[in-house]
């Protein structure tokens, strides 16, 4: 049940998308995260995932849920089925990556979409999948552009970048 890997940052997720009014998430699952998103004060809200069709998002009636219906109240949600490296934003604000947990998948999101993300970019699984990750947060984050503002190193890991300019 992957909840368990992410319970406990929901709150911390809610924070940071309240913070912006365009958040994207990569990565459903079984929609943990996405709940977090939908609560928060975003008004743009975007789930990307290439297996939407085998996931639970599909049966969660969205139209029908009285609480997805209070959180969707003034926002414009949409569900993209494809790969994260298959769709492009204008802009971002807040970015939350738990898709692929590869260091390839990774660095390939981060060079694709870091550049539109305006405030703050959010890595699940960091601890998880540290040895899958090896460098590629660290020599991203050596390009100067992103900094740490938060890590969590508890359990399944949480780690929140922001733009070093702002």
């Amino acid at each position: 049940n992957s909840i368990q890997w992410i319970a406990h940052y929901m709150e911390v997720l809610k924070h940071y998308s309240d913070k912006d009014s365009i958040s994207v998430e990569f990565g459903l699952n079984q929609a943990n995260s996405t709940w977090a998103l939908l609560a928060s004060k975003a008004t743009q809200i975007h789930s990307v995932d290439i297996d939407v069709h085998k996931n639970p998002i599909k049966h969660l009636q969205v139209d029908k849920n009285i609480w997805a219906i209070h959180a969707q109240e003034g926002k414009q949600y949409q569900i993209h089925e494809c790969s994260s490296l298959d769709i492009q934003f204008k802009s971002i604000d807040f970015l939350f990556i738990d898709s692929l947990h590869t260091a390839d998948h990774l660095k390939a999101e981060l060079d694709k979409h870091s550049s539109i993300v305006q405030n703050y970019i959010a890595i699940h699984d960091t601890q998880l999948f540290k040895k899958s990750y090896g460098t590629t947060i660290e020599d991203f984050l050596n390009e100067g552009i992103w900094e740490v503002e938060r890590e969590f190193i508890d359990d399944s890991g949480l780690l929140i970048l922001k733009r070093a300019d702002k």
